[in-house]
């Protein structure tokens, strides 16, 4: 889910297994447009294509941690193209955490744009959660945890 963590996360992660580290939001920026920008013109759809064919060429990658964007899970390719390609982490923030970490900075998240932040959070969750969850090799709780105790418990439990 956006504002869990996973760029602060992907990044430890990535140093502490001597691996490269790839921000999803990122890459599809990479490619000439921002993602506000994307989903102001030509709509959501057409960002998850963007979003898919990115997922497709990182799930390619060797040696690689991705933090992905929060929608990657709403399309099964790309669920199917991650859990063939790596190890996936569920990182599963409580909703005071996701209001905390999302409050500023909603004018670069279409999808918390506008309305209660709470409510946009509530109706993403009643979509994803469950996906966040069947998609993931391990779902970690992050509220008791500093990121780099975090990384430690993802590395332990996968075994990397």
């Amino acid at each position: 889910m956006m504002g869990s963590g996973k760029s602060t996360i992907g990044r430890i992660l990535a140093d502490r297994l001597n691996m490269s580290w790839v921000d999803m939001d990122d890459a599809i920026e990479a490619k000439g447009m921002k993602i506000p920008e994307i989903f102001e013109k030509h709509g959501e759809n057409k960002f998850r294509d963007i979003e898919s064919q990115v997922t497709a060429e990182l799930a390619n990658s060797k040696s690689l941690v991705v933090s992905t964007g929060g929608g990657v899970i709403l399309r099964s390719e790309n669920v199917g193209l991650m859990r063939t390609s790596g190890k996936t982490v569920y990182l599963q923030a409580d909703k005071s955490t996701l209001i905390r970490n999302l409050t500023n900075g909603r004018d670069h998240r279409p999808l918390l744009k506008d309305g209660s932040l709470e409510k946009k959070i509530d109706d993403l969750m009643v979509v994803r959660a469950n996906k966040y969850i069947s998609s993931a090799d391990l779902v970690i709780e992050t509220k008791s945890f500093s990121p780099h105790e975090l990384c430690d418990q993802i590395v332990k439990l996968l075994k990397l």
